[in-house]
């Protein structure tokens, strides 16, 4: 999956956790070697900000879940460091 679809994919996309909704909004997509880093802002019930360490293969939908993961089991607001694993 390109960047710029990615982008497209995820920006502006609502995630609901127990009731509650937060709208992402991506920051920064930096493309290495080896991974993907995506820095996102989760504006809702409150505001949250999370890196993303995606893995290879892994796409929008499994970002999405890792953020709605990290949001039901995170105590913190920002911060954290959370890798996705393409889950196809």
């Amino acid at each position: 999956m390109s960047t710029e679809h990615l982008l497209q994919r995820l920006n502006g996309h609502a995630v609901d956790v127990n009731g509650q909704s937060w709208q992402v909004d991506v920051y920064s997509i930096v493309d290495n070697d080896s991974h993907r880093w995506l820095q996102v802002g989760l504006n809702g019930a409150d505001r949250r900000t999370v890196l993303l360490r995606l893995e290879y293969l892994a796409d929008d939908e499994d970002a999405l879940a890792a953020n709605e993961d990290w949001i039901r089991h995170s105590s913190g607001l920002h911060g954290g460091m959370v890798t996705v694993s393409d889950t196809d």
